[in-house]
């Protein structure tokens, strides 16, 4: 069995060792003479990195559906985590696509993906000035109405 389990890990395969023993005990002594490898699952067997970048774009995701933008801020409370992996995207992008793979790229772009954090703080700025604004000019018209009405 050690045999087994060390040749699954050389080959980093995802499935089930079998081992072929010798037809006679007298032709030899009962180790494993051929490993035979059947496939249980045909996934590539992905790193650390690519496994930890897949579920953090999934977590990017979710924040996009609930939130309707992809400006996580670096700071951000609920998950600090994607607020750092989200600015690390965006700087691995500026320094050039050489620094990021492109289907990463095509990956992020495909949920709305701003690359320049700037011109998405600029849209929620206006529109939560335009807002702002549209209360102001509420509680302005309601002043002069009570004021009109005294």
């Amino acid at each position: 069995r050690s045999v087994e389990g060390q040749r699954s890990n050389d080959l980093q395969v995802k499935g089930k060792v079998q081992a072929t023993r010798c037809g006679s005990k007298s032709k030899c002594d009962g180790t494993p003479k051929e490993v035979a490898i059947t496939l249980t699952e045909k996934r590539p067997v992905l790193s650390n990195f690519e496994r930890n970048w897949n579920s953090m774009f999934k977590e990017l995701a979710v924040y996009h559906r609930e939130n309707g933008d992809t400006f996580v801020p670096r700071k951000y409370s609920d998950n600090e985590k994607l607020g750092r992996w989200v600015h690390t995207q965006r700087t691995q992008y500026s320094r050039g696509k050489g620094n990021m793979d492109g289907s990463r790229v095509t990956q992020l772009e495909t949920i709305g993906f701003q690359w320049d954090a700037s011109v998405e703080r600029n849209i929620k700025n206006n529109s939560r000035r335009s807002v702002e604004g549209q209360r102001s000019n509420d509680l302005q018209v309601k002043g002069k109405v009570q004021a009109t009405r005294c």
